[in-house]
């Protein structure tokens, strides 16, 4: 039962690492390559060739990854030193209760 819910796992990050190619050719890539895909010589893969489950073959070892997305940390000087609560800037800004031009732009109460 693991071994199928890690296998249909693996097989939509395969749909996702070939779908992303157009937006993020290079995460795309090092998706692929960790799952042991091919990279077509063309670079990506056609939406006939992404559309078929069970590619990812049973019992195959995937090595650990490297970091798709690397931590970005703001240095300490940069973040803002107002102390007001988020409560009260929200209210500070906001009407209490905003009437649109528009009635039908928000949920009726």
């Amino acid at each position: 039962m693991l071994a199928a819910v890690i296998c249909n796992l693996l097989e939509g990050l395969r749909t996702v690492a070939c779908l992303i190619h157009p937006v993020m050719p290079g995460t795309s890539t090092k998706m692929l390559t960790a799952l042991g895909m091919a990279i077509p010589d063309k670079g990506f893969y056609l939406l006939a060739q992404i559309q078929n489950w069970g590619q990812m073959q049973p019992g195959i070892r995937i090595d650990k990854p490297g970091i798709l997305f690397p931590r970005i940390d703001v240095p300490p000087k940069a973040v803002s030193q107002d102390k007001t609560p988020p409560e009260k800037k929200a209210s500070a800004t906001l009407p209490s209760n905003p009437k649109p031009d528009n009635p039908g732009a928000f949920c009726p109460e």
